[in-house]
């Protein structure tokens, strides 16, 4: 017997869903190296220094580390990470 809904058919054996992993995998490693990484462009005297959160052991001592380089007097700016 012929189905009347042939894409539902398809999506219930796995062929739908087998070529959307390709897709969703993709997308979730895209997502994944654009949006965690954390960095911050901080220039004093002339001096470029880069200062990523991945760097250090807790989302804490990132941040102490560009306050101790703004109380220095270096400008920090956000950057868009590795």
């Amino acid at each position: 017997m012929k189905s009347i809904f042939p894409s539902i058919r398809s999506w219930r054996t796995g062929s739908a869903r087998n070529r959307l992993r390709p897709v969703l995998s993709a997308l979730s490693l895209v997502l994944l190296l654009t949006g965690c990484t954390k960095c911050e462009q901080c220039e004093l005297n002339n001096n470029s220094e880069t200062i990523c959160e991945t760097e250090f052991d807790s989302p804490e001592q990132y941040q102490d580390a560009i306050a101790d380089q703004e109380a220095l007097g270096a400008v920090c700016t956000p950057t868009g990470g590795i």
